[in-house]
C-alpha cells in the first residue's frame, strides 16, 4: 500500500545564549572574546550543549574605563554537541558592572576623612576632592577653567573621576542668590573632552538666553 504523505517542513528549535553578568574593579582589566565560557543557554535538545561563545562589551574591559554599567553582548555560539543548523538562536545582553572606589575607602588615610574636610588646606573639601580625582594631602591648582561667554552660553571645564562610587555631580545655575527656590539643571550641557587615566576633563555650557543680565553657576557634589 503506498500512502501519499504532504510536504512537510521541520522547524528549528528555539534556543537562547545569555551573556552572564559581570563584575570588575576599575583599575583591572578584563579580556573578552572568542572561546568565552561566561554563559548560559536554554531550549537545547536535552543532553546537547554549547562549549562557547564569542562576549564583546560596549566598554568597562578596560583598567581604566569609567566605573558604571556596560553591556556584554554574546554571538558565534559553537563546540560543544549542539547542531547550529537545528536551532534559531536568540542571544541576550548581560552585564558588566566596573565598582569604583567608594569615598569611605579613598579618605580612610586622611587626618581628618569627613566630607568637609581638608586636610591639605587648599580651601578645596574632601568630597569635591573625590569628585575631580585630586590629591586630597597636597594642595592642587584650581580644578575648574573660569566660565567664558560663548554663543551657546556660559562655558568652562572641570574634572570628573572615573572611579566614583556611589557619588554623584551635576552642573546648576541661578540667576539670584537671593531668591528662595532650588538651583537648576535646565539647558545645561555637560560633554567629555578628554580622557586621562583616572579622570575626564567635561565641558559643560550654561544657557544664557538673551536679556540675561547675570547667571550664577556651580557643581553640586552629592551622595547618590
Amino acid at each position: 500500500v503506498i500512502v501519499s504523505v504532504p510536504p512537510s517542513t521541520v522547524q528549528r528549535r528555539a534556543a537562547t545564549v545569555r551573556a552572564t553578568d559581570r563584575t570588575k574593579a576599575f583599575g583591572q582589566s578584563l579580556s573578552l572574546g572568542p572561546g568565552q565560557t561566561g554563559f548560559s543557554a536554554t531550549g537545547l535538545v536535552s543532553g546537547e550543549t554549547i562549549a562557547s561563545v564569542t562576549l564583546t562589551a560596549s566598554g568597562g574591559t578596560g583598567t581604566n574605563d569609567a566605573a558604571g554599567v556596560y553591556e556584554i553582548t554574546p554571538s558565534d555560539a559553537s563546540g560543544g554537541t549542539f547542531d547550529p543548523a537545528n536551532y534559531l538562536l536568540s542571544y541576550q545582553p548581560g552585564t558588566l558592572r566596573v565598582t569604583g572606589i567608594p569615598f569611605h575607602d579613598w579618605s580612610a588615610g586622611l587626618g581628618n576623612g569627613s566630607h568637609a574636610g581638608d586636610s591639605d588646606k587648599d580651601q578645596i573639601p574632601n568630597l569635591i576632592e573625590y569628585f575631580m580625582a585630586l590629591d586630597a594631602e597636597r594642595p592642587d591648582a584650581p580644578p575648574v577653567t573660569p566660565p567664558a561667554h560663548t554663543q551657546s552660553g556660559l562655558q568652562f571645564e572641570y574634572r570628573r573621576s572615573k572611579s566614583l562610587e556611589g557619588v554623584s555631580g551635576r552642573v546648576v545655575w541661578k540667576d539670584d542668590l537671593t531668591a528662595p527656590g532650588p538651583w537648576s539643571s535646565e539647558g545645561v550641557t555637560d560633554e567629555r573632552t578628554q580622557d586621562a587615566a583616572g579622570y575626564e576633563i567635561r565641558r559643560a555650557t550654561v544657557p544664557m538666553p538673551p536679556g540675561t543680565r547675570s547667571r550664577f553657576i556651580r557643581i553640586e557634589v552629592f551622595e547618590d
